[in-house]
């Protein structure tokens, strides 16, 4: 009788029954490493702080000095920047008026608030 057990074990491939073969294939997945997930996308750039200045702007009146607050500029493609609608104030008369915002090159590069 054992030798039939035996023999029917070999037969069965040494006593894996596919069920038993099925978690032995989940537990070799489950020791294999994880594949790594690809870099992060381009992420925007943060906004940039552009502090209280002062600017001569041609053409203003008494002097053409004018004070521009400070603001967050964000940049956009091509190294230029989105910038808010501003008020600028002339620092001789006090007289204020709001600039239009929008897609302009850096600050460094431009000749207007």
């Amino acid at each position: 009788m054992l030798a039939g057990g035996l023999l029917l074990l070999a037969q069965l491939g040494g006593g894996l029954t596919p069920s038993s073969k099925a978690v032995d294939q989940i537990n070799r997945a489950s020791k294999q490493p994880l594949p790594q997930a690809p870099p992060p996308a381009a992420s925007t750039p943060p906004p940039v702080w552009v502090p209280d200045r002062v600017i001569a702007v041609p053409g203003e009146a008494q002097g053409g000095v004018v004070r521009v607050p400070g603001h967050w500029e964000y940049p956009r493609d091509n190294g230029r920047v989105l910038v808010p609608p501003l008020t600028v104030c002339n620092s001789q008369t006090g007289e204020c008026r709001t600039e239009s915002g929008g897609v302009m090159p850096p600050v460094e590069q431009r000749q207007s608030p």
